[in-house]
């Protein structure tokens, strides 16, 4: 029982350096395998490789969700460093706004309802953040309902770029960027639950894992390819600058609990150092 235990919080760990180096890779796949003519990776290992990378993601936070004993995580999300992860998202959900409001020269491509509806909501969605930044535990019930306005912002955005006629459905970055959306909403489904009192600790950590992941990897290899212009879509890098922030809020979230003291037998919080010392 000692040694599971050990199962969240080493898997926090090993999954964060699996996310870097599957960040490195899908970059380099963006930088040199993508082809701008046409919109689509080139045909090569590498690339199959960072494709395949999602799915042993997805397997591995599935696997420690099943292998943890039930009761062994704690019932309360605890985040009382979490300040500067909430003003991050809140700020670039903010200066996404900005950027889409007063610059619509930047987005000719992005006319319609649902880009209307992104825009709008992302300074919305940026409250939830700054008014959430202080707090810890559990949250009164007006401040849990605007945790849901991120959630709905990501549902504008896959709406928007889901009907951009100028990017190809089967785009790698259109795929991506809206994995990494969906990433974006499992986190914040996976808070919320605690922040009302209905937590569900360890799909809370498969649901922490897989959302971080697809938000920077959704993120990083386009605002590189960006950059490097060897992609150019203004919108698309203004999301995946939101996202970026929601990844490391995400992994923030998921390493914090994973590592946090658990309940002993007595009732009394068990340290990880205290269980490294009942193991031995």
């Amino acid at each position: 029982m000692e040694q599971r235990r050990q199962i969240p919080r080493l898997f926090s760990w090993i999954f964060l350096a699996f996310t870097l180096l599957s960040v490195i890779l899908r970059t380099v796949c963006m930088l040199f395998f993508f082809d701008a003519d046409v919109g689509y990776l080139a045909t090569g290992p590498l690339p199959t490789v960072s494709n395949a990378c999602y799915f042993v993601a997805v397997a591995a936070a599935i696997v420690c969700a099943a292998l943890t004993p039930k009761g062994l995580l704690p019932t309360e999300l605890n985040t009382p460093n979490r300040p500067f992860a909430a003003v991050l998202v809140g700020s670039l959900l903010a200066l996404f706004t900005v950027a889409a409001l007063f610059f619509p020269g930047l987005f000719p491509d992005a006319p319609g309802k649902a880009a209307l509806a992104a825009n709008v909501l992302g300074l919305l969605a940026s409250i939830y953040f700054f008014c959430s930044a202080p707090r810890n535990g559990r949250y009164p019930d007006w401040l849990s309902l605007l945790g849901f306005l991120p959630v709905i912002w990501c549902i504008a955005a896959v709406a928007n770029t889901y009907f951009d006629a100028y990017v190809t459905m089967n785009s790698p970055v259109k795929i991506a960027l809206h994995l990494g959306l969906l990433g974006f909403m499992l986190i914040m489904l996976a808070e919320l639950r605690f922040r009302v009192g209905k937590a569900l600790p360890r799909y809370a950590v498969a649901f922490f894992a897989m959302g971080s992941y697809a938000c920077l990897m959704g993120s990083i290899p386009l605002l590189a390819a960006t950059l490097q212009k060897t992609v150019i879509m203004p919108r698309y890098a203004l999301y995946a600058l939101v996202l970026l922030g929601a990844g490391f809020y995400g992994f923030y979230l998921l390493i914090r609990y994973a590592t946090a003291p658990v309940e002993t037998p007595d009732g009394e919080a068990a340290s990880p150092e205290t269980d490294n010392m009942q193991a031995q």
